[in-house]
């Protein structure tokens, strides 16, 4: 995407914890069988980790990457 772009990502899991994207500062609570869903503007160009925390995580601990975000520059 581009740098301005409206995005959407939905979410789902089949395991309780959270999924949040770097930078964008968003966070989404997962359940099994019930998706989330970000909607936001594309402000910060660049890659940007959206990554898994089991629930319980230690919000000092990193969990796996799911995927990254690429949002180029206008």
């Amino acid at each position: 995407m581009t740098q301005g772009d409206t995005v959407v990502v939905r979410l789902t899991s089949d395991k309780a914890g959270e999924a949040h994207l770097h930078a964008y500062r968003l966070t989404a609570r997962l359940s099994p069988g019930a998706p989330a869903q970000w909607r936001f503007v594309a402000k910060a160009s660049g890659r940007f980790r959206i990554e898994w925390h089991a629930q319980g995580w230690l919000s000092r601990t990193h969990g796996p990457v799911l995927a990254t975000l690429d949002v180029m520059p206008e």
